[in-house]
């Protein structure tokens, strides 16, 4: 699991394809990758913690009960990577 923090020079430029081809090569390779803008995480604290306690519950094989985003919810399909091995 990944958890990135994100300044306002990671929306500069490009930055922004740095990133998505670092994000995008994680997730290709079966990592959970959040992503957090400094400000939201500033604004939304809670929000984004609770993403960050879902997505541990996720990798650890526990199928979480919300996204963090009021409104949306995750998948109840089986838990990301089963099947791999």
């Amino acid at each position: 699991m990944v958890v990135e923090i994100d300044g306002a020079q990671h929306r500069q430029g490009l930055a922004v394809t740095s990133d998505n081809l670092r994000r995008n090569a994680l997730q290709l390779g079966g990592a959970i990758a959040l992503t957090i803008d400094l400000v939201g995480l500033r604004l939304e604290t809670a929000a984004f913690l609770g993403q960050v306690k879902d997505a541990l519950a996720v990798a650890s094989g526990v199928r979480a009960r919300t996204s963090g985003v009021p409104g949306v919810s995750l998948p109840t399909g089986p838990s990301r990577g089963a099947g791999r091995g």
